[in-house]
C-alpha cells in the first residue's frame, strides 16, 4: 500500500498521499542536433525536467542524457 498510516494516541489516523506528476511525451525535452536549435535552452530545459520530474542530480543526468538525443545529436553521442 502507498499510503502510510500512523496512529495517534487519541485514535486519530492521519492519512498521507502522495501526487505524482507525470508529463506528456511532448513535453520531455530533446535535442536533434538542427543548427536551428538552441543548445543552451535544451541544457536549461533536460536540468530542469531531470531535477524536476527525475529527482536525478547531475551525475544522473550526465549517465542518462542520451534518452533526450535524437537524430544528428544521437549519432554524435553514441561515437563519443
Amino acid at each position: 500500500d502507498i499510503i502510510t498510516q500512523q496512529t495517534s494516541p487519541m485514535g486519530y489516523t492521519p492519512q498521507t498521499t502522495h501526487t505524482i506528476v507525470i508529463p506528456p511525451s511532448a513535453a520531455l525535452p530533446t535535442f536533434n542536433g538542427n543548427l536551428s536549435e538552441n543548445p543552451r535552452q535544451f541544457l536549461i530545459r533536460v536540468k530542469e525536467y531531470a531535477e524536476t520530474i527525475n529527482h536525478w542530480n547531475d551525475q544522473a543526468l550526465l549517465n542518462g542524457i542520451s534518452q533526450f538525443l535524437r537524430e544528428t545529436a544521437l549519432e554524435w553521442y553514441c561515437q563519443l
